[in-house]
């Protein structure tokens, strides 16, 4: 006949192998569960993937701005250069700086 203790000890082993089994998931990864689901959808309204962190920043609440800001080009040749960057080069100067030295100077090539 089996004594209290050791009855209430296979209670508490068989509790503990219970808590530690791992849960079946309908999915086939066993690392995707409820919680990672529920993270990665809302991280997917903030206009996320939900499968990893996306490289580019994008629109919160927009899921299909998903592209980055960087692939319009702004660089030497462009008119964005042309108009916010080329006081800055050496040479002909860009709108602003000849607005500047028109504005300063009365002529826009400088004195």
């Amino acid at each position: 006949m089996a004594s209290r203790r050791n009855i209430l000890l296979l209670g508490g082993v068989a509790a503990g192998a219970y808590f530690l089994w791992p849960k079946q998931t309908i999915s086939s990864n066993p690392f995707e569960t409820q919680g990672v689901r529920n993270v990665g959808n809302a991280f997917a309204t903030g206009g996320g993937t939900t499968t990893h962190t996306p490289g580019v920043a994008t629109t919160r609440g927009d899921s299909t701005a998903n592209t980055s800001p960087q692939e319009q080009m702004k660089g030497v040749g462009t008119a964005h250069f042309d108009d916010k960057h080329a006081a800055q080069k050496v040479g002909e100067p860009g709108a602003i700086e000849k607005a500047y030295r028109g504005a300063h100077s009365g002529n826009e090539k400088g004195k």
